[in-house]
């Protein structure tokens, strides 16, 4: 190991992500460019920094390797970029292409995610291929999917579009001024069936058990 080893500070003009370490090039503080710098990143985090703009970019600590000339990267930040005011113990996940989003995991169990507007996803791939997906719009409302069936979940309602819906319990209560079941084939099977107030029925019916209404 060099006696003297030499640290230096340099913007990442650009970063090339295809190989299997990330290199670059960089501005030092001089202006001298240096080519193919290697950027070492901590195991199973990687990220690409965005390109300089104007001068201003990610900076990078730079370290030669030993006694050769070679530089090597290894502290990034981007003061352009990085969200601030995160308390004590918090930690940020964040990247910024064409709007900010962080994944914030906070004290007291709770992890936020946010954009600078649209729509907040999070998309988890089985191993089969089917994607099961989770979006969040501004308005709050929230829509799970998977394949074929969605469920949308409002302030004020909750719809489910799926092909098969099974409820399987042994006290299945339905409470609501107005209550709809809809569908060519509608099936009610149970010991003792009870319904409180009204009833409507348009279309063929069958029951089995027994039906009560009070």
């Amino acid at each position: 190991m060099s006696k003297n080893p030499e640290i230096r500070v340099g913007v990442i003009k650009f970063a090339t992500d295809t190989g299997k370490l990330q290199t670059g090039q960089v501005s030092g503080l001089d202006g001298e460019l240096l080519d193919n710098i290697e950027f070492f990143q901590n195991y199973g985090l990687s990220a690409v920094p965005r390109p300089a703009d104007g001068g201003k970019g990610s900076e990078v600590i730079l370290a030669r390797s030993g006694s050769s000339s070679r530089m090597i990267g290894l502290v990034r930040d981007d003061r352009r970029f990085r969200p601030v005011a995160s308390a004590a113990g918090d930690v940020m996940l964040y990247s910024w292409l064409d709007n900010p989003q962080s994944a914030h995991i906070a004290a007291k169990h709770r992890i936020a995610l946010s954009t600078d507007g649209g729509q907040r996803k999070i998309i988890i791939r089985a191993s089969n291929g089917i994607e099961t997906e989770i979006l969040v719009s501004d308005e709050g409302q929230i829509t799970l999917t998977v394949g074929s069936s969605t469920v949308t979940v409002t302030e004020s309602t909750v719809s489910v579009q799926s092909q098969t819906v099974t409820v399987n319990a042994s006290t299945v209560a339905v409470n609501g001024s107005s209550v709809s079941v809809t569908g060519e084939n509608v099936t009610v099977s149970g010991t003792n069936c009870s319904v409180t107030g009204s009833i409507g029925i348009s279309g063929p019916v069958s029951i089995n058990g027994n039906l009560e209404v009070t």
